[in-house]
């Protein structure tokens, strides 16, 4: 296997750990919080609703970040693996700071700042 499919395979976990860090604790802090749902049952929640969702509609994002926001020509593997490395970098900042950011939007804005 070629080392920038290594490389993407990689940061494609990386992007994925962010999302459970920071876009799962948006979406079921406020469950916790008000003492709905215990974290082990939110952490099982997402878990299942994450892999659905991203199975069953998530090919559109994809679709739209890969193709509709700027041209496909434009969007290398190089290019994809560095705007996904920015925009993971810059989730876990977000992350370790306590602040709820969106991984959609850091890979919009990763991907638009390269093209």
């Amino acid at each position: 296997m070629e080392a920038i499919v290594i490389a993407a395979i990689a940061i494609t976990f990386y992007i994925a750990w962010n999302i459970g860090a920071n876009d799962s604790a948006n979406a079921m802090g406020t469950a916790v919080g008000a003492g709905l749902l215990s974290f082990h049952q939110a952490t099982l929640t997402i878990a299942i609703f994450v892999m659905l969702g991203a199975y069953l509609k998530g090919y559109k994002v994809m679709k739209t970040i890969g193709k509709g926001i700027v041209p496909p020509e434009c969007l290398t593997l190089k290019i994809a693996i560095i705007a996904l490395l920015a925009a993971g970098i810059w989730v876990t900042i977000a992350t370790i700071k306590g602040l709820p950011v969106s991984t959609t939007q850091a890979i919009v804005g990763g991907v638009v700042g390269l093209e």
